[in-house]
């Protein structure tokens, strides 16, 4: 089983890598890893208000 976990793991690294390789840059237009880090901070800012509201 882990065999698999870690195909997939892999194959999604790889794949990430591979977009993050071949994208061109446009004035204007975030990169991948931009994206993912904006998404990222959303993310953990809403987790964070909605922690905050339980209290």
């Amino acid at each position: 089983m882990s065999i698999i976990f870690l195909g997939i793991v892999l194959i999604a690294f790889f794949a990430a890598a591979w977009r993050e390789i071949g994208h061109v840059a446009i004035e204007g237009v975030p990169t991948p890893m931009e994206e993912l880090s904006a998404g990222m901070l959303t993310s953990a800012s809403g987790a964070g208000s909605l922690l905050h509201k339980a209290r």
